[in-house]
């Protein structure tokens, strides 16, 4: 078993391309179960109408589920707004994954693609 410490658990994650997104829930490293609530904050330019794709990954990169995160309110802003999410799936047979947070790019330029993980656990 792991001792807790006292660090303070930071929800703020620094995406690929080092732009800051905070997720309220769950945290890095938790454990999950379906349906999935997902909730935090993102540029608004992250979004694109409103939305944003999440997926879950398993331990081995594949997927198991994906969904999209709405935004709650503006959302053509370069300031911090918040999302809501949820994902239902089925536990994958490893015990660890990734949830993923990809930024809308509907021009489908490689190049604008931006994404967050965040390392997750799944209830057996």
């Amino acid at each position: 078993t792991t001792e807790s410490t006292e660090e303070a658990v930071s929800t703020e994650l620094a995406s690929e391309k080092g732009v800051i997104v905070s997720v309220d829930s769950p945290f890095a490293g938790a454990t999950v179960s379906s349906p999935l609530t997902i909730t935090g904050s993102v540029p608004g330019s992250w979004s694109f109408e409103a939305s944003f794709g999440i997926e879950l990954l398993d331990e081995n990169g594949e997927q198991i589920a994906e969904s999209f995160a709405v935004i709650e309110g503006e959302w053509m802003t370069e300031d911090a707004v918040p999302f809501a999410a949820n994902i239902e799936f089925s536990a994958p047979s490893t015990g660890a994954g990734m949830l993923v947070l990809h930024k809308a790019n509907p021009s489908d330029d490689a190049s604008k693609n931006d994404r967050v993980e965040i390392p997750i656990r799944f209830t057996e």
